[in-house]
């Protein structure tokens, strides 16, 4: 067994303990919503790692890097989702059911394709699949996974603007500090070291789990003030 694939699980445990911890805190009423999809949101990121140990320790490549693809193809429409519900941006809650459509796309796309996961490997450090979606679909699916990771960080420092509460203005903050916390890292290696852009998914979601740990203390300091 190689580094990476020790790695993605014991991410996938932690990710998949604090969403555990955040159901259990779950109170009910509007608030216990944030507290779904904050644990909905800490399970995907640790079910995508999962994938990963599995796509490198169970053999069937074409499996398990398909349902990866699947899942981190719906995180960030559910990460937009999560953060319209806690900055509470109602007027963009309404229409955010549309925006699954993208994913929905995407994920009948691979799942259609005759061999859409048509290789890959583990290395030291990353794991590498390989998906054929061609140069004009892997543009569009960059420019929408970009799109809505930027998207989620411009409502977080919106709403630290709109806040008068020193706690409200935490909360928040500690969501923007851990949006950049894996987009940055994984945007400046990618910058360095062009090559790996083949293993983007793998990178920024190793990166992600300090955005599942601020998720985490977002929900627990929420936790707290209630």
């Amino acid at each position: 067994m190689c580094f990476a694939p020790e790695v993605s699980f014991l991410v996938f445990l932690i990710e998949i303990i604090l969403a555990a911890i955040v159901l259990v805190k779950k109170p009910r009423g509007k608030i216990g919503t944030v507290y779904l999809m904050a644990a909905l949101l800490l399970f995907l990121l640790g079910m995508y790692q999962f994938t990963e140990f599995m796509f490198c320790v169970s053999g069937n490549i074409a499996l398990w890097g398909l349902i990866g693809f699947i899942i981190y193809t719906f995180l960030p429409v559910i990460g937009i989702h999560f953060t319209c519900i806690l900055t509470e941006k109602k007027e963009f809650i309404r229409g955010i059911f549309l925006l699954y459509i993208i994913p929905v796309l995407f994920s009948t796309f691979a799942i259609f394709s005759e061999n859409f996961i048509s290789g890959g490997a583990c290395s030291t450090i990353f794991i590498r699949v390989d998906r054929s979606l061609g140069d004009i679909l892997f543009l569009i699916y960059t420019f929408y996974y970009s799109i809505f990771v930027i998207l989620i960080g411009i409502l977080f420092k919106m709403t630290i603007s709109e806040q008068k509460s020193l706690i409200n203005k935490r909360i928040y903050s500690i969501g923007l500090i851990g949006v950049l916390s894996f987009t940055i890292p994984t945007l400046v290696l990618i910058l360095i070291f062009p090559y790996l852009k083949i293993v983007f998914p793998s990178m920024m979601c190793e990166f992600a789990l300090l955005f599942a740990v601020s998720i985490f203390f977002m929900i627990h300091i929420i936790d707290k003030k209630a």
